[in-house]
């Protein structure tokens, strides 16, 4: 099983599609729509459709007469109980750098779910990720 597509509410897009691209190898896009502003793409396939959808959190998905439709709400969501892991397609230190560079908060997790490196993209937006290098890390064992 391989999840081709994910969306995600977002308090600032264009920023988090464009940290997780970084992050990533990945490439940042604006998402193309005509109902919904300011909503960004992380891509890695974008022919085979391997991306992540930043939605405003103005926005809330809602079922449609064809297809399901974003509509803006009068207010932000300002909860999420949204996260992800990805395989890291860098080191450690690499992500630490990238996150370090744009403020962003950053930890080995040995345990409770671990070993994985939590990034925040933003306050309620967390991705985690594994690798081999990951699994293996043996250093703040006591997190």
């Amino acid at each position: 099983m391989k999840i081709k597509h994910l969306s995600i509410s977002s308090k600032v897009p264009e920023r988090s599609a464009a940290i997780l691209a970084e992050l990533t190898s990945g490439e940042v896009k604006p998402f193309p729509s005509k109902t919904m502003e300011n909503a960004w793409l992380c891509i890695w396939d974008e022919g085979e459709n391997e991306l992540i959808e930043f939605i405003p959190n103005q926005y809330a998905l809602c079922y449609g007469v064809h297809a399901a439709v974003y509509e803006r709400q009068d207010k932000s969501q300002e909860f999420n109980a949204s996260h992800f892991m990805l395989e890291a397609n860098k080191d450690i230190n690499e992500l630490a750098r990238i996150a370090d560079k744009h403020g962003l908060v950053h930890r080995f997790r040995a345990r409770f779910g671990g070993p994985l490196y939590e990034v925040w993209l933003e306050d309620s937006l967390l991705v985690e990720f594994w690798s081999r290098e990951i699994q293996n890390y043996t250093v703040n064992k006591n997190c």
